[in-house]
């Protein structure tokens, strides 16, 4: 009983290990550069400027720290598996594609949740108190719901690349549209630390809703992509 314990463990390392490779593939070590380059690009302009760091632009610097790390494993989700010829083995397993890519999107996520936290702790000693438990939560909010966006994008678009020129381009018309929103619960990038002119009971009734409309939405993307994945021949190189 207990070997086959050890042995489920050391094949669910395995299987973890090789689908990490996969997903974030060689390019993402450059992403996950980029991203810390701008986290303390980003910390140094507001060190030096007239602003004190808050709550609620530690939010919206991870936010965007979130977007940038989990952009790669989910856009070019498909396109990996096709450079390293491991998408004619999916679709030659009935019904196994779905899984696979549903546990590498949990995995991706989980990655970038781990950053984040790394990230809000670097941020909490080095700048400004706050509650690191509820940033962490607010904030993986936002980031599945456009994480899930990009997988559903590579699921129909089917290339990487056509991929992430069309989720930068909704990212940066969701990004203006915040604007016009502002407080409203739609709003896909609405802060929970922002000081809103709202009565406190009203303001943590939209934040809730807020976040059961981002999850929601997170979940029909995957759904979506998921779904997406039904014609092999699409996918065929």
């Amino acid at each position: 009983m207990i070997q086959a314990i050890k042995q489920g463990l050391v094949n669910s390392i395995q299987i973890v290990r090789h689908n990490l490779k996969i997903i974030f593939g060689d390019k993402f070590p450059y992403f996950l550069l980029g991203a810390f380059a701008i986290f303390i690009f980003i910390v140094l302009i507001n060190l030096f400027g007239d602003e004190p760091f808050s709550g609620e632009s530690v939010y919206s610097l991870l936010v965007f720290e979130g977007i940038i790390i989990v952009f790669f494993p989910t856009v070019y989700s498909v396109q990996n598996d096709a450079d390293k010829r491991t998408i004619e083995i999916l679709f030659g397993i009935p019904n196994y594609r779905y899984k696979v890519w549903l546990v590498r999107l949990l995995i991706a996520f989980f990655v970038c949740w781990a950053l984040l936290a790394v990230l809000a702790l670097m941020c909490y000693f080095a700048l400004v108190s706050f509650p690191i438990g509820t940033m962490i939560y607010y904030v993986i909010f936002p980031v599945f719901a456009l994480g899930s966006l990009g997988f559903l994008l590579a699921a129909l678009l089917k290339n990487g690349n056509s991929a992430a020129v069309v989720g930068i381009i909704i990212g940066l018309g969701l990004w203006l549209l915040s604007e016009l929103l502002t407080h409203s619960q739609w709003n896909v990038f609405l802060n929970p630390f922002d000081d809103a002119d709202m009565a406190g009971q009203i303001w943590e009734s939209t934040i809730r809703r807020n976040r059961i409309f981002l999850f929601v939405l997170g979940v029909v993307f995957m759904a979506g992509g998921l779904l997406g994945l039904q014609k092999r021949e699409g996918f065929m190189p």
